[in-house]
């Protein structure tokens, strides 16, 4: 680790959190020393914090102070993570209901010291919460902790490539902090690949974060054009789910290797294990349960999440709607993390617009991610120059929120195609029981073999 490193790591970040009145530097002091610790400490300090959690929410969340009630359960009745099965499970609907009635949310933590989080809406079903600083600092340093995996350390550089434009001053003093430069590329083509491998090419970074989506199309163009690099470390996708055969592609090119990763509300950082065998799924942040479809344990089903440390908004059995399967033997890394063999049910789609634009869930789901008057919504590519989207909408929509999706759509695919806007009562699940956010006609081809 260089000086550098050594003076963010240890004097900046913790003047960062001085100021924001956070903790990421001492959480992640503490999860690199607990990363390897075994089951059965990993597992004591899970119950320890749902034995805090379960106390608080019986006490100040209205939500669950009258489940608990109607179902005869105290919080000496949570002895152990298995009886959390005593609860309900929640979905994004009863979440959303229960924050906008202000019962899910804790009366005994003061509003102003909150902070306001969205999800990415990767569902076509975005969601807002609050979320408390600790809780905060616990996700960052798991995430940053993912990072350490890949041989990564504060200071060293890395791009960013998003389709979100970066508005936050915060954000931006955070990029110069992390020595981060931050490409937002709003089309995705020809140019804008060649302008990251520009980019590249002047910033040298030695990490790159991408989504898997457009670092297809990326690698697409590289290929075509006969580019390769090898000036980068490592790669850390998220967002969608990566294939073997991008996998593939991008370390040939990039000639390094990638480190994936996801995350959701209220649910544990998943990276990617240095050895690949397998993800770890961030047991000290957040209880992980996968059941079948009868609700019973299994090594492949739905993610069920229990946040152990958002007091705020708690988010206790909630429904990812993720689908994930459960490694089957110890890691060869050594830590006893819950593993993760394969992450299904994040499958999205690419669209393309006329003159050959590329557009992705990320394209969208950062600009929809605060309308609060959509529920639902998935964009539908019927034909080239057809767009039809439909939205599950509440008592708040207006024409004026039409107009400003309309406005948004417009500014994101930039040219002269048929929009056309349709309420609906819901949109149906897919086969992998998520709502797909994009969705493109078999009939409309991409080039490039994207």
């Amino acid at each position: 680790m260089s000086i550098n490193n050594s003076i963010r790591e240890n004097f900046i970040l913790l003047l960062s959190d001085m100021i924001l009145k956070k903790q990421v530097s001492r959480k992640l002091t503490f999860l690199m020393e607990s990363q390897f610790w075994n089951e059965e400490k990993l597992v004591k300090f899970q119950k320890d914090r749902l034995h805090l959690l379960v106390n608080h929410v019986y006490q100040n969340v209205p939500y669950y102070t009258k489940l608990f009630k109607r179902l005869g359960l105290t919080p000496s009745d949570f002895k152990n993570l298995e009886d959390l099965r005593k609860l309900p499970i929640m979905n994004k609907d009863n979440v959303r209901e229960a924050i906008k009635s202000g019962e899910l949310i804790s009366r005994n933590i003061n509003k102003k010291v909150l902070l306001y989080n969205s999800s990415s809406g990767s569902t076509g079903e975005p969601l807002q919460f609050y979320e408390t600083k600790t809780s905060d600092s616990i996700k960052k340093a798991a995430a940053l902790r993912g990072w350490y995996w890949m041989g990564y350390r504060l200071g060293d550089k890395f791009i960013k490539v998003s389709q979100i434009p970066r508005n936050s001053i915060l954000k931006k003093i955070q990029d110069v902090f992390t020595n981060s430069l931050y490409l937002h590329i709003p089309q995705i083509n020809d140019g804008s690949f060649a302008n990251i491998i520009e980019q590249i090419e002047k910033f040298n970074p030695k990490f790159l974060r991408i989504y898997p989506d457009p670092l297809n199309l990326l690698v697409g163009y590289m290929k075509k054009e006969g580019i390769r690099i090898n000036s980068i470390t490592a790669i850390n996708t998220t967002g969608s789910i990566l294939t073997p055969e991008v996998r593939a592609n991008a370390e040939d090119v990039f000639n390094c290797k990638i480190y994936d990763g996801f995350s959701c509300e209220g649910g544990a950082v998943v990276f990617e294990c240095p050895t690949h065998e397998c993800y770890h799924s961030a047991m000290e942040q957040a209880f992980t349960e996968v059941l079948d479809n009868k609700g019973n344990p299994a090594i492949k089903g739905r993610l069920i999440t229990t946040d152990l440390w958002n007091f705020a908004t708690p988010f206790i059995r909630y429904d990812t709607q993720d689908i994930v399967e459960l490694g089957d033997h110890p890691c060869n890394c050594e830590r006893a993390l819950m593993p993760v063999k394969q992450i299904y049910g994040r499958e999205s789609d690419i669209l393309i617009t006329p003159s050959g634009q590329y557009l992705i869930v990320n394209n969208f789901t950062g600009h929809f991610q605060w309308i609060n008057e959509v529920e639902q919504f998935q964009v539908h590519q019927h034909l080239l120059n057809k767009f039809v989207v439909y939205l599950k909408v509440n008592s708040s929509y207006s024409k004026s929120t039409e107009s400003l999706i309309l406005s948004i759509l417009k500014s994101i695919i930039k040219e002269d195609v048929e929009i056309i806007i349709q309420l609906v009562n819901e949109i149906p699940l897919s086969k992998s029981g998520k709502r797909r956010f994009l969705i493109r006609n078999d009939e409309v081809k991409l080039p490039h073999n994207a």
